[in-house]
């Protein structure tokens, strides 16, 4: 299983605008999540394997795209399975809450527990940045908050 082209870099303070440089665009968190989002969902429609579902759906969940993770993991778990996909016990639960279906949720967790060899007793927090993003997208700008 590939991590869906998520990577952690160790670098010298020094080094940073060398590796901003290399990055691009990317370092930026939204475009990262953006690009993570368009990559993602390109292979699941070209791939069409349970696999390739379950990682647009990851990718539909770190981007705020909510209604698009779950259509995603629901499409990539009627194709397959999701042994020892670890993420999507959290995101795809998260997912129906942030679209505040909450029970069906907590049904989706507790039938999600057994899938990784490590089991999960709290839901964890919700990606505060990607409901951040989710939030932006549905209210005009001048409506932000500044402060």
């Amino acid at each position: 299983m590939s991590f869906q082209y998520r990577w952690m870099t160790i670098y010298r303070q020094e080094d940073e605008p060398l590796l901003k440089a290399i990055v691009g665009k990317d370092w930026a968190e939204p475009a990262m999540r953006q690009s993570l989002y368009e990559r993602a969902k390109a292979e699941a429609f070209a791939q069409d394997t349970n696999f390739a579902w379950l990682a647009y759906g990851e990718a539909s969940y770190s981007n705020g795209m909510f209604e698009d993770a779950v259509a995603a993991f629901e499409r990539g778990f009627n194709t397959g399975s999701a042994q020892g996909v670890f993420g999507v016990r959290n995101s795809y639960p998260q997912s129906l809450r942030a679209l505040g279906r909450r029970q069906e949720a907590d049904i989706v967790a507790a039938k999600l527990n057994g899938i990784t060899p490590v089991p999960s007793t709290v839901a964890p927090a919700p990606d505060t940045y990607a409901v951040f993003l989710m939030i932006s997208r549905i209210t005009p700008y001048e409506d932000l908050p500044t402060e």
